[in-house]
């Protein structure tokens, strides 16, 4: 048995003081990157639903207490960084946002790793957003925001156009998992992490706008959101080796600790900049804390941790467009093939045909022809013709594409 009170550092002690963050910002005082609240916001709350997971899968009173004390840590800083004020009240272009920073995190991250597998399973789910963000911005025209008022929103990070049609991207779920990886370097880990964290985003805002969706169409479409979104969560927990509950927090913590440096250092506001760093070292104080927590409890001594070099929040729109070619492709058993190779009895068409049994009835493309309906063609905002030929036809939904 171990002296918890041994173990407690002046940056755990802090989870315990109020006010949390006695800094107020807001987001006009920011001059890194946007979305780097969004970004920290949740990772947090991915951290603390995990910790409250795996705090049940542990026997050990003694551990279940060193956890307590560090999710109260945690949810200290979740409660600092509501701090800072976010500009944007609507559910709807919160939602917007989420699946911004996801295509912007996708796009750096698949460019950083040296893994093809992970190169080349993030690089798949990115027209996915490209169309969440393309089929999103048309709900929103229909509900009465201005184009103008939407544009300003992608605040330069993307564009508004197709990508692999939603309909196309209904998977039968054995298709959603994959072979885990046998061996993955911290740096691919804490990439795998970011993005899960970014995709719970995405579910909690899309739950917020089922709750709040004002028509019968609005709520369908956000549903149909949903299932793409919790196929993206299954997909990239999949290729995660099984390890200890204890090692996959310390992995969460590290995460967290780089997404804080990766912050820090594209800010230039002091403050705010400060703010970020002293989160670090917090975090330094969990990953220290949890590192003891896995001797005492496994017995292994793990290395001193290592960052790659830090996340740089910029647009990536041209890589972005480069992915949006890929259109023709979907998951057998978590591997990615080309839609021409399956067999016609595969689980995907057999999928399909249960839940796209007519394309009218999917929210999605719904959404789509209403538009083209009433105004001729539909929502986009694009710095060049479509990469993919067939899908420059503003006037039609092409929904064969991917199936």
């Amino acid at each position: 048995m171990h002296n918890l009170s041994e173990m407690i550092t002046p940056a755990l002690e802090q989870g315990f003081k109020f006010p949390f963050c006695s800094v107020p910002a807001d987001y006009k005082n920011i001059t890194g990157s946007r979305f780097c609240p969004l970004l920290l916001t949740a990772m947090e709350s991915y951290t603390v639903r995990q910790s409250h997971v795996f705090s049940q899968m542990i026997l050990n009173d003694d551990l279940k207490r060193d956890l307590a004390l560090i999710l109260r840590a945690d949810w200290g800083q979740f409660c600092a960084l509501s701090e800072i004020k976010h500009p944007v009240k609507n559910n709807t272009a919160n939602l917007l946002s989420a699946l911004l920073l996801s295509i912007t995190l996708a796009a750096h991250i698949t460019q950083r790793t040296k893994e093809p597998i992970i190169r080349d399973s993030i690089d798949f789910i990115i027209p996915e957003y490209q169309d969440m963000i393309y089929r999103l911005s048309n709900a929103m025209i229909l509900s009465g925001f201005k184009p103008i008022d939407i544009i300003n929103l992608l605040n330069g990070y993307a564009e508004i156009m197709p990508g692999r049609p939603l309909i196309a991207c209904h998977r039968h779920p054995y298709d959603s998992v994959a072979v885990p990886l046998r061996e993955i370097t911290i740096h691919d880990r804490i990439a795998f992490i970011i993005m899960a964290a970014s995709e719970n985003l995405i579910l909690d805002r899309i739950q917020a706008c089922m709750q709040n969706a004002e028509t019968e169409s609005e709520k369908a479409l956000f549903m149909e959101f949903s299932l793409i979104a919790q196929q993206h969560m299954i997909f990239l927990a999949s290729f995660f080796p099984q390890v200890h509950p204890l090692e996959t927090l310390y992995h969460c913590h590290l995460a967290e600790a780089f997404a804080y440096n990766s912050c820090a250092a594209q800010e230039d506001n002091k403050v705010i900049r400060q703010f970020y760093l002293a989160e670090k070292s917090h975090e330094m104080a969990h990953i220290k804390k949890l590192a003891q927590m896995i001797h005492l409890e496994c017995g292994r001594q793990l290395a001193h941790p290592s960052f790659p070099s830090p996340l740089q929040l910029t647009p990536q729109k041209g890589y972005i467009r480069d992915m949006v070619k890929n259109l023709g492709v979907t998951l057998r058993r978590g591997k990615i093939i080309p839609v021409g190779s399956l067999k016609k009895g595969a689980d995907f068409f057999r999928y399909q045909n249960k839940l796209c049994t007519a394309c009218q009835a999917i929210p999605s493309h719904e959404i789509i022809m209403q538009v083209i309906r009433e105004k001729g063609t539909d929502f986009r905002y694009e710095i060049a013709p479509h990469p993919v030929q067939l899908m420059q036809d503003r006037e039609t939904d092409h929904t064969d594409i991917g199936r």
